[in-house]
């Protein structure tokens, strides 16, 4: 699996990560990732709308705004990933 990080202040961000999960999925096959959205703490920034990255919304394990500045939900990008490998039975 990986992650595709994309700056939503940046929207170019989003054609790069866009362009690597081609290349990823052209060489390697469709694997599981993550799409992360970060700097959730500039979110009044973010120029890129959610119509914007649908695309690998819809394809991606999960979505998650995170911000590597304050730590928030960097976390649980990895317990989600992880989660999509390590299926634990619900009680």
């Amino acid at each position: 699996g990986y992650i595709l990080v994309v700056d939503p202040t940046r929207p170019n961000t989003y054609d790069s990560a866009e362009k690597l999960h081609t290349l990823v999925s052209e060489t390697l096959g469709q694997l599981p990732f993550a799409l992360v959205l970060n700097k959730s703490d500039l979110k009044s920034e973010w120029q890129l709308e959610e119509s914007e990255y649908s695309n690998l919304k819809s394809q991606a394990v999960c979505t998650i705004e995170t911000s590597a500045k304050t730590g928030t939900n960097v976390e649980s990008i990895f317990d989600s990933l992880a989660n999509e490998f390590v299926k634990v039975p619900t009680r």
